[in-house]
């Protein structure tokens, strides 16, 4: 049985197929984007916080249902690192969705992943799963799940959730940091994100 403890209520567990006519192979969304800090000290989280909906093979693999939060701008940059195959072997290596971790991305055991497999100019999803808690008992796994894409698809709507992101930092008040680490785990942070963006840009939306 799936804690409750840390949510209050029995986890969505993806609600199945989607009864559209339509399939969808891949589809990810920041359904809201926010500072987990209150509004007076917004300005010190240096990490944007929300909840998404993800969609693949035509199942729900997130959305509102969860009433989970997840560290939005930190996932994007994981997403962003999955669009092409990456040296993991200096660890930078983490889940897609992030619920905590700050800008070093360490988070806790409570995460959604998933495999790719690059072929040419396509990518294939599956083991999908969700975990709910720091138990690892806690977790849903989407066995059905097993789609071939075209990388471009994969790439677009990863792309998309980085423009979002970069918006909702450019609109909001200049960060405060707290020390000079701080700073600098932000300006790598950004430096990384932003190579990553502009390279997928300029190769799968042109």
């Amino acid at each position: 049985m799936l804690s409750h403890v840390l949510w209050g209520k029995t986890p969505h567990n993806g609600g199945g197929r989607q009864t559209k006519a339509k399939m969808t192979a891949f589809s990810i969304k920041i359904l809201n984007h926010n500072w987990l800090n209150s509004e007076d000290l917004s300005h010190t989280d240096l990490c944007s916080h929300g909840e998404f909906e993800i969609i693949i093979d035509d199942q729900v693999i997130v959305d509102q249902k969860d009433e989970l939060n997840w560290t939005i701008s930190t996932s994007v940059l994981s997403l962003l690192r999955s669009i092409e195959p990456y040296n993991h072997e200096d660890g930078k290596y983490c889940d897609k969705i992030l619920h905590c971790g700050q800008l070093l991305m360490l988070s806790c055991p409570i995460c959604i992943d998933w495999n790719l497999t690059y072929e040419n100019d396509t990518v294939t999803l599956n083991n999908v799963h969700k975990q709910f808690s720091v138990n690892p008992q806690d977790v849903v796994h989407f066995k059905d799940v097993n789609i071939k894409i075209g990388i471009k698809t994969y790439a677009s709507e990863i792309l998309k959730l980085a423009e979002e992101v970069k918006q909702f930092f450019d609109n909001k008040p200049k960060r405060i940091f707290c020390d000079e680490w701080d700073s600098s785990s932000w300006d790598v942070f950004w430096s990384e994100f932003n190579e990553l963006f502009t390279r997928g840009k300029d190769k799968y939306l042109l």
